[in-house]
């Protein structure tokens, strides 16, 4: 069974990452499994952007929200109301498996608008999983917004099954132009997808489908709803070493907002290769994987699969791990937070240490 999934960017930086990744995979096996879609408030930024065709504007003028969240909150809760949202349902009524929501925060329609969405597509494909790709702001754009990207990222959390974090200021690669310094978030998104129907449209001995990333999202819960995905690939077999395996993991960790893999709930290990691959190496990784999470104390639970395409020149390993912990700090932030909310609407306890968030 084929493995739909619906990318939804929202706002500026949110629309720019969707495009980009939508031409990334246009020569992409399973293209067809992935719909985008567009929403801004900004009229001019949808209309120049080059891949995505399904555009929705919120608000009548398309003006934009003026780094106003509460405007854009307004604004995406009017075409709610107003039906403009249901272009998101299309004509098919399709059962996406999963949603994939990118967002910027800090403005005023990733940080306003995109939870309006993320419960408008929890409303209206209940079955799906959805996963938000959140971009922080660089490390100059704080300040003032702090409060702004802290309130976006706790109703973030509220809503979505899990999110995977993006650091603006540690991507960025100040020796290009502005226009390409921020990259690798458009990269980084792209291989989520990859990764995500790679897994699970090629068949594998051992398989892995959806329904086991799903647990992965599940199990997160008992930790915290932030997740990794990713690949590893090594020109070759010999490559794989521990320190090369850790050197890779390391340097895609410090990329995203993930503080640590201790104490992570889940695992899942899908290994892509010529035919060759001596089960030795997969294993090493895996427990190299696995060293990482059980520091804290607590084996994951693990699910790996194996892939064969003779054409493949390279060994790729996809990783998928759910509940990661976050820098402390917005851990903290989300932890007080909720605990607030959890407390009006007594719907559970909230353990309170820091990095442990429900």
């Amino acid at each position: 069974m084929e493995t739909k999934v619906m990318i939804v960017g929202v706002g500026g930086a949110g629309c720019n990452i969707a495009d980009r990744v939508d031409a990334g995979i246009n020569s992409y096996p399973y293209k067809n499994n992935v719909r985008t879609v567009a929403i801004n408030t900004d009229r001019q930024s949808l209309i120049n952007l080059k891949s995505v065709k399904d555009h929705i504007t919120l608000g009548k003028r398309g003006r934009g929200a003026g780094s106003d969240p509460e405007k854009g909150k307004e604004l995406a809760l009017k075409a709610w109301e107003n039906g403009d949202l249901d272009m998101l349902k299309f004509t098919d009524e399709i059962d996406y498996d999963l949603i994939i929501v990118i967002a910027g925060l800090g403005g005023g329609t990733g940080t306003g608008a995109g939870p309006v969405i993320v419960n408008y597509l929890k409303e209206a494909f209940s079955e799906s999983t959805i996963l938000s790709v959140l971009i922080l702001p660089d490390a100059d754009e704080y300040g003032e917004k702090t409060e702004m990207v802290n309130r976006g990222l706790v109703e973030f959390y509220k809503l979505s099954d899990s999110i995977l974090l993006i650091d603006n200021s540690k991507i960025v690669d100040r020796t290009k132009p502005l226009s390409q310094a921020y990259d690798y978030a458009n990269e980084f998104t792209k291989e989520v997808v990859i990764t995500t129907l790679d897994i699970c449209e090629r068949y594998g001995n051992p398989n892995i489908d959806f329904a086991d990333i799903q647990t992965v999202f599940r199990r997160s819960r008992e930790s915290s709803r932030f997740a990794f995905i990713s690949s590893l690939e090594f020109p070759t077999e010999d490559m794989i070493t521990e320190e090369e395996i850790r050197k890779k993991l390391l340097d895609l960790k410090q990329k995203t907002a993930i503080h640590t893999f201790m104490e992570a709930t889940s695992l899942i290990v899908a290994s892509f290769h010529s035919g060759n691959l001596p089960s030795q190496k997969v294993m090493e990784l895996v427990e190299t994987l696995k060293s990482e999470i059980t520091r804290g104390g607590r084996a994951p639970y693990v699910k790996r699969g194996d892939y064969i395409d003779p054409n493949q020149k390279t060994v790729k390993f996809g990783i998928i791990i759910g509940g990661v912990q976050v820098d402390p700090k917005i851990a903290d932030v989300i932890s007080r937070s909720l605990e607030r909310f959890l407390g009006e609407e007594n719907e559970g306890n909230l353990e309170g240490n820091k990095g442990r968030l429900v």
